[in-house]
């Protein structure tokens, strides 16, 4: 711990430039800057891709957006402006080149960073990584701890304001009478997305479980890939189009269920407290799944010789082609009982009031 009095700080600035997932798993980090420091303004600063998903966060008072291609001036122009908020302390929980070069130039009173290369000379505290196996909850409060101590993990969380299930309802009247459940078939990398053959086959196993209507959420620039799915299975189902961030969250917090690959959405389902099963393959659980511990969610995945791999491309997949469908539909099944029977329950909170 600092030793300077933690009276003193009245403005944080927290800093995860990508990607969304990352994002949402910094919450509970902004939750215990929050709880030890509540008179403290803090704020945010990522790219304009990710900032909506922190809108009515009651744990953030300002969200900095950089433009995603920002250039030379856009970049000296958010220099200017957060140096003139003269923040007590910078939380750097990544050290992208960027912020770090933005840190060098807002001339913060503190700043934290990892200790990553020559970049990391411009934070006064360098934190070199946890250990290999720690959460990336963990690696994000750890950054945080010159400031206020070892902190307790905690859940990820994002905020949904009634306005925006108002307006989700409006735009699906379906969501007014039946919760569907919502299957995410979008990844970010070709190593972590389950076969399109496996999806249509759970949406035919999901029918014969008659758990309630079945939709799939399409991903932008990969539309063609939900449409060919929901063409390939025998049951019926219906395909969303894509939804900016703030109308795909409301979306989710009013599903029955979600079920998705390892990615960012898949995050902020957990976050928005929804049951939700999550399909990986390469990745480390340990790592980029760290919401087992408080329930509520399930995560599936085959054992396979060469995992954890963690590459964004492979040649034969098997540990996500050899994952078969029954265990998803189970993991499914059970997690709703568990809500049904009341051994888990949504979050109170969810709502944002305001």
């Amino acid at each position: 711990m600092n030793a300077e009095p933690r009276t003193s700080v009245r403005r944080i600035l927290v800093t995860r430039m990508r990607y969304l997932g990352d994002v949402v798993l910094s919450t509970p980090l902004l939750g215990s800057l929050r709880e030890t420091l509540p008179e403290a303004r803090i704020e945010y600063l990522t790219f304009a891709s990710y900032a909506p998903v922190l809108a009515h966060h009651p744990w953030v008072d300002q969200v900095h957006a950089l433009p995603d291609n920002a250039g030379v001036r856009a970049t000296l122009r958010m220099a200017a402006k957060l140096r003139r908020a003269k923040f007590d302390w910078w939380l750097d929980l990544f050290g992208n080149p960027r912020s770090a070069l933005l840190c060098a130039l807002a001339r913060p009173r503190h700043s934290v960073g990892p200790a990553r290369g020559i970049r990391s000379r411009v934070f006064d505290y360098r934190r070199p990584a946890p250990e290999h196996s720690a959460s990336s909850i963990v690696h994000h409060l750890d950054k945080a701890e010159p400031l206020i101590g070892r902190a307790r993990t905690r859940p990820v969380q994002l905020e949904v304001a009634p306005l925006e299930l108002q307006a989700i309802r409006e735009q699906f009247p379906e969501l007014k009478t039946s919760q569907p459940l919502l299957l995410h078939p979008g990844a970010t990398w070709p190593s972590k997305a389950w076969p399109a053959s496996k999806w249509s086959s759970l949406i035919d196993a999901l029918e014969r479980e008659q758990l309630g209507p079945i939709w799939i959420l399409s991903v932008p620039g990969q539309e063609e890939l939900s449409e060919r799915i929901a063409r390939q299975a025998s049951a019926r189902c219906r395909v969303v189009p894509s939804l900016p961030v703030r109308p795909l969250l409301a979306l989710i917090a009013s599903a029955r269920a979600y079920l998705g690959n390892d990615g960012g959405v898949l995050h902020c389902a957990v976050a928005l407290s929804t049951p939700t099963v999550g399909i990986f393959g390469p990745t480390e659980p340990e790592i980029w799944f760290p919401h087992a511990e408080f329930g509520g969610c399930r995560l599936v995945q085959e054992e396979a010789p060469c995992r954890p791999c963690h590459r964004h491309e492979c040649d034969h997949l098997s540990c996500l082609r050899e994952l078969p469908v029954a265990r998803v539909v189970a993991s499914l099944r059970e997690l709703l009982e568990e809500f049904e029977s009341g051994v888990v329950s949504r979050r109170g909170g969810l709502v944002a009031h305001g």
